[in-house]
Protein backbone atom coordinates (compact mmCIF):
# COMPACT_ATOMS: atom_id res chain seq x y z
CA UNK A 1 0.00 0.00 0.00
CA UNK A 2 1.81 3.24 -0.68
CA UNK A 3 1.81 6.28 2.06
CA UNK A 4 -0.82 8.32 -0.24
CA UNK A 5 -3.23 5.83 -0.27
CA UNK A 6 -2.69 4.97 3.26
CA UNK A 7 -3.01 8.41 4.79
CA UNK A 8 -5.66 9.09 2.24
CA UNK A 9 -8.04 6.20 3.56
CA UNK A 10 -6.81 6.43 7.75
CA UNK A 11 -7.18 10.93 7.45
CA UNK A 12 -9.62 11.19 5.01
CA UNK A 13 -12.84 10.38 6.62
CA UNK A 14 -11.75 12.80 10.06
CA UNK A 15 -11.26 15.83 7.26
CA UNK A 16 -13.96 15.30 5.72
CA UNK A 17 -16.59 15.25 9.26
CA UNK A 18 -14.17 18.47 10.96
CA UNK A 19 -15.01 20.22 7.82
CA UNK A 20 -18.86 19.37 7.77
CA UNK A 21 -19.11 20.32 11.90
CA UNK A 22 -16.63 23.04 10.83
CA UNK A 23 -19.03 24.64 8.51
CA UNK A 24 -22.26 24.17 10.33
CA UNK A 25 -20.55 27.10 13.15
CA UNK A 26 -23.32 29.92 11.93
CA UNK A 27 -22.96 31.92 15.11
CA UNK A 28 -18.65 32.80 14.97
CA UNK A 29 -15.83 30.47 13.33
CA UNK A 30 -13.64 29.31 16.21
CA UNK A 31 -10.01 30.20 15.46
CA UNK A 32 -8.20 27.91 13.56
CA UNK A 33 -5.08 27.25 16.23
CA UNK A 34 -7.70 26.67 18.84
CA UNK A 35 -9.12 23.66 16.61
CA UNK A 36 -6.05 22.90 15.62
CA UNK A 37 -4.65 22.27 19.73
CA UNK A 38 -7.87 20.57 20.28
CA UNK A 39 -7.49 18.07 17.46
CA UNK A 40 -3.40 17.83 18.44
CA UNK A 41 -4.42 16.86 21.85
CA UNK A 42 -7.25 14.59 21.30
CA UNK A 43 -4.76 12.35 19.20
CA UNK A 44 -2.26 12.60 22.79
CA UNK A 45 -5.29 11.57 24.53
CA UNK A 46 -5.01 7.85 22.98
CA UNK A 47 -1.71 7.47 24.88
CA UNK A 48 -3.10 7.72 28.44
CA UNK A 49 -6.44 6.25 27.81
CA UNK A 50 -3.98 2.95 25.80
CA UNK A 51 -1.96 2.72 28.95
CA UNK A 52 -4.82 2.83 31.48
CA UNK A 53 -7.17 0.20 29.21
CA UNK A 54 -3.94 -2.21 29.40
CA UNK A 55 -3.21 -1.68 33.30
CA UNK A 56 -7.06 -2.53 34.08
CA UNK A 57 -7.32 -4.92 31.87
CA UNK A 58 -4.49 -7.03 32.75
CA UNK A 59 -5.51 -6.63 36.22
CA UNK A 60 -9.08 -7.89 35.81
CA UNK A 61 -9.10 -10.34 33.63
CA UNK A 62 -8.06 -13.16 35.77
CA UNK A 63 -10.14 -12.00 38.09
CA UNK A 64 -13.73 -12.29 35.80
CA UNK A 65 -12.47 -14.47 33.11
CA UNK A 66 -11.78 -13.39 29.63
CA UNK A 67 -14.86 -15.23 28.44
CA UNK A 68 -17.23 -14.49 30.23
CA UNK A 69 -20.07 -12.34 29.79
CA UNK A 70 -19.53 -10.07 32.94
CA UNK A 71 -15.82 -9.90 31.61
CA UNK A 72 -17.01 -8.52 28.10
CA UNK A 73 -19.37 -5.81 30.05
CA UNK A 74 -16.48 -4.39 32.03
CA UNK A 75 -13.92 -4.13 29.46
CA UNK A 76 -16.39 -2.69 26.89
CA UNK A 77 -18.41 -0.25 29.14
CA UNK A 78 -15.81 0.52 32.57
CA UNK A 79 -12.70 0.03 31.03
CA UNK A 80 -12.39 1.13 27.14
CA UNK A 81 -15.39 3.82 26.82
CA UNK A 82 -15.23 5.16 30.35
CA UNK A 83 -11.07 6.06 30.11
CA UNK A 84 -11.29 7.31 26.25
CA UNK A 85 -13.93 9.31 26.92
CA UNK A 86 -12.72 10.87 30.46
CA UNK A 87 -9.30 11.39 28.30
CA UNK A 88 -10.95 13.17 25.45
CA UNK A 89 -13.06 15.19 28.13
CA UNK A 90 -10.13 16.42 30.10
CA UNK A 91 -8.56 17.81 27.20
CA UNK A 92 -11.82 19.22 25.97
CA UNK A 93 -11.91 20.93 29.55
CA UNK A 94 -8.79 22.08 30.07
CA UNK A 95 -8.40 23.71 26.72
CA UNK A 96 -11.58 25.58 26.62
CA UNK A 97 -13.58 26.23 29.71
CA UNK A 98 -12.59 29.65 30.20
CA UNK A 99 -11.48 30.18 26.72
CA UNK A 100 -12.83 33.30 25.38
CA UNK A 101 -13.80 32.21 21.93
CA UNK A 102 -16.38 29.95 23.57
CA UNK A 103 -19.43 32.05 23.48
CA UNK A 104 -22.19 29.84 22.16
CA UNK A 105 -23.73 26.14 22.13
CA UNK A 106 -22.74 25.24 19.21
CA UNK A 107 -18.72 26.11 20.11
CA UNK A 108 -18.99 23.09 22.56
CA UNK A 109 -19.94 20.60 19.72
CA UNK A 110 -17.14 21.86 17.88
CA UNK A 111 -14.65 21.87 20.60
CA UNK A 112 -15.59 18.22 21.57
CA UNK A 113 -15.81 16.73 17.90
CA UNK A 114 -12.41 17.89 17.32
CA UNK A 115 -11.13 16.39 19.75
CA UNK A 116 -13.04 13.13 19.74
CA UNK A 117 -11.84 12.95 15.63
CA UNK A 118 -8.67 13.79 16.78
CA UNK A 119 -8.55 10.65 18.82
CA UNK A 120 -10.21 8.88 16.30
CA UNK A 121 -7.53 9.61 13.21
CA UNK A 122 -4.85 8.41 15.05
CA UNK A 123 -6.56 5.11 16.40
CA UNK A 124 -7.21 4.76 12.87
CA UNK A 125 -3.98 4.84 11.37
CA UNK A 126 -2.81 2.72 13.96
CA UNK A 127 -5.93 -0.12 12.78
CA UNK A 128 -4.87 0.63 9.16
CA UNK A 129 -1.41 -0.01 9.56
CA UNK A 130 -1.63 -2.96 11.35
CA UNK A 131 -5.12 -5.03 9.70
CA UNK A 132 -4.93 -3.31 6.26
CA UNK A 133 -6.73 -1.17 3.68
CA UNK A 134 -10.38 -3.17 4.52
CA UNK A 135 -10.28 -2.37 8.02
CA UNK A 136 -9.92 1.36 6.99
CA UNK A 137 -12.55 1.40 4.77
CA UNK A 138 -15.02 -0.29 6.88
CA UNK A 139 -14.48 1.92 10.48
CA UNK A 140 -14.71 5.29 7.80
CA UNK A 141 -18.50 5.11 8.31
CA UNK A 142 -18.71 2.65 11.47
CA UNK A 143 -15.77 3.47 14.05
CA UNK A 144 -14.65 7.28 12.89
CA UNK A 145 -18.78 8.66 12.84
CA UNK A 146 -18.91 6.56 16.28
CA UNK A 147 -15.99 8.92 17.70
CA UNK A 148 -17.79 11.57 16.50
CA UNK A 149 -20.91 11.00 17.76
CA UNK A 150 -19.78 10.55 20.99
CA UNK A 151 -18.36 14.08 20.63
CA UNK A 152 -21.65 15.64 19.56
CA UNK A 153 -23.52 14.24 22.58
CA UNK A 154 -20.19 15.30 24.61
CA UNK A 155 -20.01 18.30 23.35
CA UNK A 156 -24.44 18.88 23.78
CA UNK A 157 -24.09 18.91 27.54
CA UNK A 158 -20.64 20.60 28.07
CA UNK A 159 -22.60 23.36 26.41
CA UNK A 160 -25.26 23.48 28.39
CA UNK A 161 -23.04 23.32 31.51
CA UNK A 162 -21.36 26.49 30.14
CA UNK A 163 -24.26 28.64 29.36
CA UNK A 164 -25.78 27.14 32.93
CA UNK A 165 -22.53 28.32 34.68
CA UNK A 166 -22.79 31.84 33.08
CA UNK A 167 -26.25 32.59 33.87
CA UNK A 168 -25.84 31.43 37.72
CA UNK A 169 -23.31 33.76 37.71
CA UNK A 170 -24.84 36.40 36.09
CA UNK A 171 -27.62 36.05 38.56
CA UNK A 172 -25.67 36.20 40.96
CA UNK A 173 -23.90 39.39 40.14
CA UNK A 174 -27.42 41.47 39.60
CA UNK A 175 -28.88 40.25 42.73
CA UNK A 176 -25.57 41.61 44.36
CA UNK A 177 -25.63 45.10 42.48
CA UNK A 178 -29.75 45.28 43.96
CA UNK A 179 -31.32 44.72 40.59
CA UNK A 180 -32.77 41.45 41.70
CA UNK A 181 -34.82 41.87 45.16
CA UNK A 182 -34.42 38.08 45.88
CA UNK A 183 -33.31 34.97 43.72
CA UNK A 184 -36.20 32.83 43.02
CA UNK A 185 -35.18 28.81 43.01
CA UNK A 186 -30.95 28.95 42.27
CA UNK A 187 -29.25 26.85 40.15
CA UNK A 188 -27.61 24.46 41.66
CA UNK A 189 -27.53 21.57 38.94
CA UNK A 190 -25.63 22.88 36.25
CA UNK A 191 -22.90 20.99 37.75
CA UNK A 192 -24.54 17.74 36.95
CA UNK A 193 -24.12 18.31 33.24
CA UNK A 194 -20.42 17.73 33.42
CA UNK A 195 -20.77 14.33 34.55
CA UNK A 196 -23.52 13.59 31.94
CA UNK A 197 -21.27 15.15 29.49
CA UNK A 198 -19.08 11.48 30.17
CA UNK A 199 -21.66 9.17 31.36
CA UNK A 200 -23.89 9.06 28.46
CA UNK A 201 -21.26 8.86 26.09
CA UNK A 202 -19.16 6.47 27.82
CA UNK A 203 -22.92 4.96 28.02
CA UNK A 204 -22.65 4.90 23.13
CA UNK A 205 -19.18 3.99 22.97
CA UNK A 206 -19.78 1.17 25.17
CA UNK A 207 -22.60 0.09 23.18
CA UNK A 208 -20.95 -0.11 20.04
CA UNK A 209 -18.08 -1.42 21.67
CA UNK A 210 -19.72 -4.57 23.21
CA UNK A 211 -22.36 -5.14 20.03
CA UNK A 212 -19.40 -5.08 17.60
CA UNK A 213 -17.48 -7.34 20.12
CA UNK A 214 -20.21 -10.02 20.36
CA UNK A 215 -19.88 -11.72 17.15
CA UNK A 216 -22.95 -12.77 16.92
CA UNK A 217 -25.91 -12.41 14.11
CA UNK A 218 -28.30 -10.67 16.63
CA UNK A 219 -25.85 -8.83 18.31
CA UNK A 220 -24.95 -7.72 14.27
CA UNK A 221 -28.12 -6.74 13.51
CA UNK A 222 -28.90 -4.67 16.83
CA UNK A 223 -25.24 -3.41 16.21
CA UNK A 224 -26.44 -1.83 12.50
CA UNK A 225 -29.50 -0.66 14.09
CA UNK A 226 -27.71 0.94 17.17
CA UNK A 227 -25.53 2.58 14.25
CA UNK A 228 -27.93 4.16 12.35
CA UNK A 229 -29.69 5.28 15.29
CA UNK A 230 -26.83 7.27 16.08
CA UNK A 231 -26.51 8.53 12.40
CA UNK A 232 -30.11 10.29 12.70
CA UNK A 233 -29.54 11.57 16.03
CA UNK A 234 -26.35 13.20 15.99
CA UNK A 235 -26.90 15.06 12.79
CA UNK A 236 -30.61 16.19 13.05
CA UNK A 237 -28.78 17.49 16.55
CA UNK A 238 -25.87 19.49 14.86
CA UNK A 239 -28.57 20.83 12.09
CA UNK A 240 -30.85 22.00 14.74
CA UNK A 241 -28.24 23.54 17.31
CA UNK A 242 -26.37 25.13 14.15
CA UNK A 243 -30.02 26.92 12.86
CA UNK A 244 -31.21 27.80 15.98
CA UNK A 245 -27.97 28.53 17.98
CA UNK A 246 -26.89 32.33 19.43
CA UNK A 247 -24.59 34.13 21.39
CA UNK A 248 -24.38 33.26 25.22
CA UNK A 249 -25.27 36.73 26.32
CA UNK A 250 -28.36 36.66 24.36
CA UNK A 251 -29.54 33.64 25.91
CA UNK A 252 -28.52 34.31 29.20
CA UNK A 253 -30.54 37.64 28.53
CA UNK A 254 -34.16 35.86 27.55
CA UNK A 255 -33.27 33.37 30.57
CA UNK A 256 -33.17 35.85 33.21
CA UNK A 257 -35.62 37.78 31.54
CA UNK A 258 -38.10 35.67 31.84
CA UNK A 259 -37.11 34.56 35.52
CA UNK A 260 -37.43 37.94 36.41
CA UNK A 261 -40.07 40.23 34.19
CA UNK A 262 -38.91 43.53 36.18
CA UNK A 263 -35.36 42.82 35.73
CA UNK A 264 -34.50 44.86 32.35
CA UNK A 265 -36.88 47.74 33.49
CA UNK A 266 -34.45 47.97 36.26
CA UNK A 267 -31.41 47.86 34.25
CA UNK A 268 -32.24 50.47 31.67
CA UNK A 269 -33.80 52.61 34.29
CA UNK A 270 -30.23 52.55 36.13
CA UNK A 271 -28.58 53.73 32.75
CA UNK A 272 -30.69 56.14 32.17
CA UNK A 273 -29.85 57.51 35.73
CA UNK A 274 -26.51 57.49 35.27
CA UNK A 275 -26.42 58.57 31.33
CA UNK A 276 -28.50 61.80 32.32
CA UNK A 277 -25.99 63.55 34.42
CA UNK A 278 -25.74 67.63 34.00
CA UNK A 279 -23.48 70.69 34.38
CA UNK A 280 -23.38 72.74 37.48
CA UNK A 281 -22.60 76.51 36.30
CA UNK A 282 -21.84 77.14 40.21
CA UNK A 283 -18.93 74.47 40.95
CA UNK A 284 -18.28 73.34 37.27
CA UNK A 285 -18.86 70.35 38.12
CA UNK A 286 -20.77 67.67 36.86
CA UNK A 287 -24.21 66.42 39.05
CA UNK A 288 -27.04 64.31 38.84
CA UNK A 289 -30.50 65.90 39.36
CA UNK A 290 -32.03 63.07 41.38
CA UNK A 291 -29.21 62.47 43.74
CA UNK A 292 -30.11 63.43 47.17
CA UNK A 293 -27.61 65.96 48.05
CA UNK A 294 -28.98 68.01 44.71
CA UNK A 295 -32.52 68.90 45.93
CA UNK A 296 -34.13 71.24 44.02
CA UNK A 297 -37.31 71.33 45.18
CA UNK A 298 -35.44 72.94 48.26
CA UNK A 299 -32.74 75.45 46.60
CA UNK A 300 -34.83 76.98 43.81
CA UNK A 301 -38.46 75.78 44.80
CA UNK A 302 -38.66 73.70 41.30
CA UNK A 303 -38.47 69.94 40.90
CA UNK A 304 -35.91 67.88 38.52
CA UNK A 305 -37.38 65.90 35.69
CA UNK A 306 -38.21 62.31 36.21
CA UNK A 307 -35.90 59.24 34.77
CA UNK A 308 -38.90 58.26 33.38
CA UNK A 309 -39.78 61.34 30.82
CA UNK A 310 -38.06 62.08 27.84
CA UNK A 311 -34.52 63.68 28.64
CA UNK A 312 -33.91 67.10 27.41
CA UNK A 313 -36.98 70.13 27.68
CA UNK A 314 -35.18 71.24 31.23
CA UNK A 315 -31.42 70.41 31.76
CA UNK A 316 -31.87 72.33 35.49
CA UNK A 317 -33.78 74.90 36.88
CA UNK A 318 -32.87 78.90 35.47
CA UNK A 319 -31.63 80.81 38.22
CA UNK A 320 -34.60 83.28 38.93
CA UNK A 321 -33.98 87.13 37.63
CA UNK A 322 -33.17 89.39 40.53
CA UNK A 323 -35.73 92.26 41.26
CA UNK A 324 -35.17 96.30 40.71
CA UNK A 325 -35.53 95.96 44.43
CA UNK A 326 -33.89 92.99 45.28
CA UNK A 327 -29.69 93.28 45.60
CA UNK A 328 -28.08 91.11 43.19
CA UNK A 329 -26.97 88.07 45.00
CA UNK A 330 -23.24 86.31 45.02
CA UNK A 331 -24.66 82.16 44.29
CA UNK A 332 -24.23 80.02 47.06
CA UNK A 333 -20.95 78.00 46.48
CA UNK A 334 -21.89 73.68 47.18
CA UNK A 335 -19.67 71.18 47.68
CA UNK A 336 -18.26 69.84 44.57
CA UNK A 337 -20.25 66.43 43.57
CA UNK A 338 -18.74 63.64 42.15
CA UNK A 339 -20.11 62.27 39.37
CA UNK A 340 -23.01 59.71 40.59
Amino acid sequence: MSMRVFLAVSCLPSIILLFYVYKKDRVEKEPVGLLLLLFGLGALSCIPAALLESFFSNLFAPILGENTLGYQLYENFLNVALFEELCKFLMLFLVTHKNKNFNSLFDGIVYSVFVALGFATLENIMYVYQFGLTTGLVRAITAIPGHMFDGVIMGQFYALWHLSKNISITEKAYAKAGFIDVIVAPERKYKLYLPIAIFIPMLTHGMYDFLASMGTVLSMLIFVVFLIGLYIYCFCKIRKISKTDQYETNLIAAALGKKYPYLYGRIQQAMAYNNQMHYNPFTQAQYSPYSPQNNFSVQYGQYPQSPQQPYGQQAYPQQAQPSAQQPLQTPPQYPRQNKQ
